[in-house]
């Protein structure tokens, strides 16, 4: 049983992770959500904190502390840490940017509700 709370979006974008203020590593995110994202690269344990950047081009970039939760062959599953009110309207604005069309976005709300 799928226990999130959040809607993921199927994307493909070039990221990086830095972990304890290293050298970055790139890896690529595969699906995002206001909770978190799936990225395709290093396999990370689970509670690894990391600083992980995204977007860019026709999307805002991204910047957010995360924790790894869990992880696969390709990848490791990364949990936003307590985004801040303006950093979840970025994240917000950049699924609604960087999506593949679904037919619905259940951002609107948030982003109709958030003042500018």
């Amino acid at each position: 049983m799928d226990s999130r709370s959040t809607l993921r979006y199927a994307v493909d974008l070039q990221a990086s992770i830095s972990i304890g203020g290293g050298s970055p590593l790139t890896c690529s995110v595969r699906n995002v959500s206001l909770g978190g994202v799936f990225i395709r690269g290093p396999v990370l344990p689970s509670g690894t904190r990391v600083a992980l950047t995204f977007g860019g081009d026709q999307a805002p970039e991204v910047e957010v502390t995360c924790t790894a939760r869990w992880t696969m062959d390709d990848g490791t599953g990364l949990q936003f840490d307590g985004l801040a009110t303006v950093d979840t309207h970025t994240l917000a604005r950049f699924i609604r940017v960087a999506a593949r069309p679904t037919g619905r976005i259940p951002t609107d709300a948030i982003l109709r509700n958030t003042p500018a």
